[in-house]
This record gives C-alpha cells, structure tokens and sequence, in this order.
C-alpha cells in the first residue's frame, strides 16, 4: 500500500513543477524494495511492476488442546499447596489449613493444690546443744553438743486446702559430741546425744495451691546419751516443741520439693534412787524435705 502512495505522490509533484516553470523533472529516486503482503503472499517490486511474487508458508497453528471428556475433573491438589500457574485452572484450589487452636486439657481435681494425703520426709544437717543440772552431790553440770543429722517424718490429713493436721517424728543426732564438765572440754569417742520428739503437728499453706508453709509440734520428748565403751545409756523424758518454715515447688501432680528451716526445745529429766537430773535440749536444724500432698 506503501509504494502506490509514494508514485501518485511523485506524479503529483511533477504536474504541478511542469505547471509552474516547464522544467524538465528530475529522475526520480529509486524506491527500496518493499514486501507486499496480499492474504498470506509476499510480492517484491524494486521500481518494475513485472518482478514475479515470492511466496512464503504461514507459520503452523498451536495445536488445539484436547478437549476433556464429560464429567472429568483433574485430580485436586493436595492440601495446602498453590494452584499451578497460568491463567485459569479448572480443579478446586485449596487453601493453606489454617492453625486449629486447641484448647489445653483440663487439669485433673487436686492437682497442684495442697489437700487430701499428707506425708513429708525430711533429711539434713543439724546443730544440737544440751545442758545436764543435777541436784546432788554425786553429779556434775554439763554442757553436751555439736552438728549432725536432722530427720523428719510426718503424716496427717487436711480438713481444709492449705491446712494439715498429723502426727510425726522429728529428731536430731550427734556422734562424739563435745562435752563440758568441771571446767575441761573434750569430744568422748563411741558416744552419741540423741534427741528425739514424737507429737501431733499443724502445718499451714498461706496459698493452698503454693509452696510456703509454716507449722509446729508439740509432744513427748527424749534425750539419750549412750557410750558405747562402757555400754551405758542415759536417758532423760519430758515434753518438747518445734517450730518450721519452708517452701516447696511442685514437681509432680502431687509430689513436691523444697527446703525446711526448723528450731526444736526440749524440756526432761531423769531420777534415780540417788539423784536426779533434770536436761535442756534446743536444736536448729535445715533439712531438704519431699513432700506429697
């Protein structure tokens, strides 16, 4: 369509040069070639309207894609996976799954919470100290102590959460305490003071769910002295008190484990047909405890 425009439009400009002044056009320019295409054919014409045409094969078509058979849908894709790309896919899309919020179990009855069963064990060190008066002539006052074993054993109930009543033994215990007599201080070797108390206990959680708790103990008490040398055994009766304070962290549903502060005062004496002697026991005691409650 290009060249005809271009030859009218030079035909043109020498008409109106002839009119103007009668000079002799100048040669026209030779025009490039230039592909025609007429339906699918491509005509070459360099200035000569005889040149033959050259023809070219189209390009092939895309093959058509297979239609589907009735009822058909591809198999879908699995669960949280993105569609495949291109512009339209005919299977289902789904959905990354959202996260499903699960709500925590429910903790069992009594779980965490001080009440039911009470049994405490308890281990550790401890200082004991006891002084020996005596009202007549055939004895002597004597200062008995040192550091070592602290024990407890308790068990009891709980009426209310929080609250425990039970009875128990505590006790403290000392091999080759250092003994004060007379004005001379020396440790006896095979000798062991032994204190002791078996009595009925309070024990009180603050929180019935924490850890903290504070108690006492009254009951009967015992303080013995043995020499195993001579094989002889002095033991002295009467009443005693104890008071604690601890905390323990739970580590279980019902099992707990902490540590225990106790201090113990006892008050007994011993007579026999020539004397009588009255002693004084205080101990201070720390004791790793385990408890189920």
């Amino acid at each position: 369509m290009l060249r005809p425009l271009r030859t009218i439009a030079a035909a043109a400009v020498l008409l109106l040069s002839a009119s103007r002044g009668g000079a002799q056009p100048a040669d026209p320019a030779p025009v490039e070639s230039k592909e025609v295409m007429t339906g699918g054919v491509e005509a070459t014409q360099d200035g000569d309207a005889g040149a033959a045409p050259t023809t070219e094969p189209a390009a092939p078509a895309a093959p058509a894609a297979p239609a589907s058979p009735p009822g058909y849908a591809p198999p879908p894709p699995p669960p949280g996976s993105a569609p495949p790309p291109g512009p339209y896919y005919p299977g289902p899309y789904y959905p990354p799954p959202r996260p499903v919020m699960v709500a925590p179990p429910a903790e069992e009855p009594g779980r965490h919470l001080h009440d039911g069963f009470y049994m405490r064990l308890g281990l550790g060190a401890g200082a004991l100290a006891a002084t020996y008066q005596s009202d007549s002539n055939l004895g002597t006052d004597a200062d008995i102590g040192g550091a070592g074993l602290g024990i407890d054993i308790w068990l009891g109930g709980t009426p209310w959460p929080g609250l425990v009543i039970g009875g128990g033994i505590s006790g403290n215990s000392v091999d080759e305490p250092k003994i004060e007599a007379g004005g001379t201080s020396q440790n006896i070797s095979n000798t062991t003071l032994t204190a002791s108390m078996l009595g009925l206990f309070v024990d009180g959680f603050p929180d019935p769910e924490g850890g903290f708790h504070v108690g006492g103990m009254l009951g009967i008490a015992t303080l013995t002295f043995r020499d195993e040398d001579r094989d002889e055994e002095q033991r002295h009766g009467g009443g005693g008190a104890a008071l604690w304070a601890g905390y323990a962290g739970w580590i279980g549903s019902d099992w707990s484990l902490g540590g225990m502060l106790r201090l113990a005062a006892q008050a007994t004496e011993h007579e026999d047909s020539d004397r009588k002697e009255k002693a004084r026991a205080r101990s201070l005691s720390v004791l790793v405890t385990a408890l189920y409650h």
